[in-house]
């Protein structure tokens, strides 16, 4: 098992993330900030759209993903690996794991 793998079980199994209901745009949102700004950004973008109710869910589980992606040195590395993983979340959270 590479290090993507891991990291995608290890998404698959987090109970925020299996527990949100993702929308496809929201999650292109949140992609694209991802791999243009990063990090920092992202976290920034993810706690104001947390103030939102209807986004709150969205926003905290993305944050515990981005969480699990910043320890990876290949998503440090080449953010469009996080941002694809971002943009399939409501595919990887049904994974077995």
């Amino acid at each position: 098992m590479d290090a993507i793998e891991k990291l995608l079980k290890e998404i698959s199994a987090d109970k925020e993330v299996r527990n949100c209901k993702f929308f496809s745009n929201f999650l292109n949102n949140v992609a694209d900030v991802f791999e243009r700004h990063g990090f920092g950004a992202t976290k920034v973008f993810l706690l104001e759209k947390k103030e939102r109710r209807e986004l709150r869910s969205q926003a905290t589980a993305l944050l515990s993903v981005l969480n699990t992606l910043s320890k990876s040195e290949e998503v440090h590395q080449n953010r469009s690996i996080g941002r694809y993983i971002i943009k399939t979340l409501i595919t990887i959270k049904t994974m077995e794991v």
